[in-house]
């Protein structure tokens, strides 16, 4: 058990609600249900950290992380594009087919605040 994780300590434990934990954060506690968890909490978890517990030498969290096994990882980024990177990319392949295209423009006549033809402001 660690000072910042709680749960129930038995059924007749009332503390928290059933199906429930309690994380001690720096901002304050913040109960976390497990319904749902793993689907909410889907973050890239980064190559090294991964390599880091798959290395370590308590042997639960070595066989939590066998993606952190160098060996299957050949031909794969280290770390995953940003959200920038990945936006430069999705700018970069539109500019590509822009490119492509013959531009033509429509000519916009700036209209008057009286509404009469032949009449620009």
């Amino acid at each position: 058990s660690h000072k910042h994780f709680h749960t129930r300590s038995g059924p007749q434990d009332k503390s928290l609600p059933e199906g429930t934990f309690k994380i001690v954060h720096y901002a304050g506690e913040v109960v976390y249900s497990v319904h749902g968890f793993l689907e909410k909490n889907t973050d890239t978890l980064f190559k090294d950290l991964s390599g880091l517990m798959f290395r370590c030498k308590n042997p639960i969290l070595h066989k939590m992380f066998p993606e952190g096994d160098e060996a299957t990882w050949a031909g794969a980024a280290k770390r995953p594009p940003t959200a920038g990177k990945a936006f430069v990319k999705s700018m970069n392949e539109m500019i590509a087919i822009l490119n492509t295209k013959i531009p033509s423009y429509v000519r916009c006549i700036k209209s008057n605040h009286k509404k009469m033809s032949r009449k620009i402001e």
